[in-house]
């Protein structure tokens, strides 16, 4: 017990003093009945694209509305979800970096469907 402790004062201390950076992760996933969702953030072979944003909504969730950051290089995304309950279609919004944008930036996603949103640099007009 003694150990952990110490092991997590001595953590604490390293991100207090800013010697560790707390890093965004490249996926996300989360539990439900069957198998889990998951968001993933990857390179894509896409025209014009940087990267390329994964969903794939495969388990029912009880209603709810998170908000993660997933991150490529130094290209870090918010991405909220908004599940719904007895097998209702979800919602995924993207939110990149300044100097980026998202296409789509939302999309409604059905039970067992995978999409993919790109990442595109630039702005839209």
């Amino acid at each position: 017990m003694k150990q952990i402790t110490l092991g997590l004062v001595l953590v604490l201390l390293l991100v207090v003093i800013g010697g560790c950076k707390v890093k965004a992760q490249e996926s996300y996933q989360w539990l439900g009945r069957g198998d889990p969702s998951y968001v993933v953030i990857q390179e894509t072979n896409s025209p014009g694209a940087v990267a390329e944003v994964i969903f794939q909504n495969k388990s029912i969730h009880p209603n709810s509305k998170e908000m993660q950051t997933i991150a490529l290089g130094d290209i870090k995304v918010q991405v909220i979800i908004e599940t719904n309950t007895r097998g209702a279609d979800d919602t995924i919004t993207v939110i990149p970096p300044e100097g980026y944008y998202a296409y789509p930036s939302e999309e409604v996603v059905p039970e067992d469907t995978t999409i993919t949103i790109l990442i595109m640099e630039g702005g839209l007009s």
